[in-house]
């Protein structure tokens, strides 16, 4: 088992360099503003690579308009040393696999690799389940991915011939492209990017009717179902189980958890290995 600690803010990493892990991831799946600029991720990950640990850089959905700085900002990374890039939308990953060096490791992020089944009468009382996105998958093989991040609830029977990383903890449901975050806080990127790190909790109440275009109530009955969700920046995230399942790499993303939870977590997975 290879095991990831995983932070979305460059004041994060330093600390998972003293865990017990293999390696440290450093981004997240959302927010361009979030992402570290070039010079700052390479230092970053130098330090990493100094600790004796992998690197992986996880790249946010990239935007037409920001496209252009989320890969500039993977590949000065990779082109320093061995690096995991994780991309998130289908632009970032053509770009990779016509540019990225021989000794990178592209995976699939959670944005591409799974879809989530839900009832859209309200009843089920989750969010969903994950299923693994078949049909994008197949487009990335023909890439050369063969890496695919899933939340520790998908099915990976799906997943034969591919190397698996269980990302911990939550799942991304959404993204907004106008931040909710920083609305909240009355503020624009990159102002509110320090904002997100202390996390929003909502739970469902109303829901669109979209044959009529219009909001209502969710019915009482089906409000004691919704389950309560995380709001990070521009993304809606769901909790999920911290036990991984099957012999699969992990990911431990460390937005979700206490310092002293994120030690009981990777001290615990460290010792089944």
């Amino acid at each position: 088992m290879h095991i990831e600690a995983r932070a979305a803010s460059p004041a994060a990493v330093e600390a998972l360099l003293a865990l017990p892990v293999d390696a440290v991831g450093i981004g997240q799946e959302g927010c361009l503003a979030k992402l570290p600029d070039r010079d700052t991720l390479r230092t970053l990950a130098e330090r990493v690579r100094t600790a004796g640990k992998d690197v992986t850089i996880v790249l946010p959905a990239a935007w037409e308009r920001g496209a252009d700085a989320v890969l500039d900002a993977a590949l000065a990374v990779a082109e320093d040393g061995p690096t995991t890039v994780t991309a998130n939308d289908f632009g970032t990953m053509v770009s990779l696999h016509q540019a990225a060096p021989a000794h990178t490791t592209v995976a699939a992020g959670l944005a591409l690799t799974q879809v989530r089944v839900h009832a859209a009468d309200g009843t089920t009382p989750s969010a969903g389940s994950a299923e693994v996105d078949s049909a994008s998958l197949n487009l990335l093989t023909g890439m050369g991915v063969r890496t695919a991040e899933v939340d520790s609830t998908a099915d990976t029977t799906g997943l034969h011939g591919w190397r698996v990383r269980q990302v911990l903890g939550a799942v991304p449901l959404g993204w907004a492209r106008s931040c909710p975050t920083a609305r909240h806080h009355d503020l624009a990127p990159p102002d509110c990017v320090d904002r997100c790190d202390t996390p929003i909790m909502i739970t469902a109440h109303q829901r669109w009717v979209l044959n009529h275009g219009q909001r209502e109530a969710l019915p009482v009955t089906a409000r004691r179902s919704q389950p309560t969700m995380t709001v990070f920046g521009n993304g809606v995230y769901l909790a999920t189980p911290a036990d991984p399942t099957g012999a699969h790499d992990v990911v431990v993303d460390t937005r979700f958890t206490t310092a002293a939870e994120l030690s009981d977590l990777v001290g615990a997975l460290a010792a089944s290995r």
